[in-house]
């Protein structure tokens, strides 16, 4: 008896989901107007998603999620944002349109990041107490769904799509080594040792050049700079101490690192060297670039460690151009269109 009832409970939160998804993607927005500015999402405290207007570098809204927030990626249409909640071990779906969650995907255990393909087809979860990643498929005509596992090294944590979309590549914290996920069969293609184990402090600490032929991962001292081609590392780059959450500009002249010694430092992609450190943060963990690449917001602390701060970068003059404070400590941040 408990055993049918469970089914038929199961089969209701799966229409429910599904009734949720379809109206969101009815209401959501498909475009984004060139003269919308972007809108920023932060995790903060153990139960909210805090989403900026970055047009006004103001608080405009936020979205109650099911657990202790972390990663969060916006899907490139921007009508979804996907959370995850690493101490249930689960996925939000949040509407942008309506900032509440529409679903909630079971993944692997201490989920910490997200990234998204650029069709928005696929989100890729990395899960640091299972060394796996979660494949979750989602499409217009269906709600999300958990549709593979792929195993890959010692406590995966930031995570990155190449620009084609074949490739995800994740920073393995346990261990110093990177691991190439095959986004077509959906296995681990390849694994690239580097010099250090990969930071823990933040996410994502893997980013991808635009033309898709670098990859940058923040370790514990250094940036380790990936080619691509034969999955080697080329170069590292020191100057940064404690790298948690990376950002690279469009044009991918530039790479944004926050540091655990309250500063970004600015990497300058030809010459593979620290040019610029962006001072006047605390403890910045989770860091998202604009569309356009002239801001960058950081995530982190006040001094006294009582409230979130948001730090707003200028990428011209790389100095902080405002402050936001929120009420709960934030984590991760991303970035993308209006709703």
């Amino acid at each position: 008896m408990q055993s049918e009832n469970n089914k038929r409970n199961g089969a209701r939160r799966k229409q429910a989901f599904a009734a949720l998804w379809a109206a969101a993607v009815i209401t959501g927005v498909s475009t984004w107007p060139a003269e919308a500015a972007p809108f920023a999402y932060v995790t903060a405290g153990h139960d909210d998603v805090v989403v900026i207007d970055t047009a006004t570098n103001s608080v405009v809204a936020s979205a109650q999620i099911s657990g202790d927030g972390r990663g969060l990626a916006v899907t490139p249409d921007g009508k979804f944002v996907y959370v995850t909640n690493t101490d249930v071990n689960s996925v939000d779906v949040i509407s942008t349109a309506s900032n509440v969650v529409v679903g909630t995907i079971p993944v692997g255990l201490a989920p910490a990041c997200v990234a998204i393909t650029p069709d928005g087809r696929l989100a890729y979860i990395s899960n640091f107490n299972s060394n796996s990643v979660s494949v979750i498929q989602a499409s217009e005509n269906r709600p999300p769904r958990l549709i593979a596992t792929v195993q890959v090294g010692a406590r995966p944590m930031g995570l990155a799509v190449s620009p084609d979309g074949q490739r995800v590549y994740v920073a393995n914290s346990a261990s110093p080594d990177v691991s190439v996920i095959n986004t077509a069969p959906g296995s681990t293609l390849a694994t690239i040792p580097v010099g250090g184990a990969p930071s823990t402090n933040g996410s994502p600490m893997v980013v991808v050049s635009p033309d898709g032929k670098r990859a940058y991962v923040g370790e514990l001292a250094a940036v380790s700079v990936i080619d691509t081609a034969s999955n080697t590392v080329v170069a590292n780059v020191s100057g940064v101490s404690g790298p948690s959450g990376m950002a690279i500009t469009p044009d991918g002249k530039r790479v944004y690192v926050a540091n655990n010694n309250n500063a970004v430092s600015v990497i300058d992609t030809a010459s593979n060297t620290v040019v610029a450190t962006v001072a006047g943060l605390h403890n910045p963990i989770g860091l998202a670039m604009t569309p356009d690449g002239k801001k960058v917001y950081a995530a982190g602390q006040d001094q006294a460690g009582n409230f979130g701060t948001v730090w707003v970068i200028d990428t011209a003059a790389n100095n902080v151009s405002a402050t936001l404070t929120i009420e709960k400590a934030p984590h991760g941040v991303a970035i993308g269109p209006s709703p």
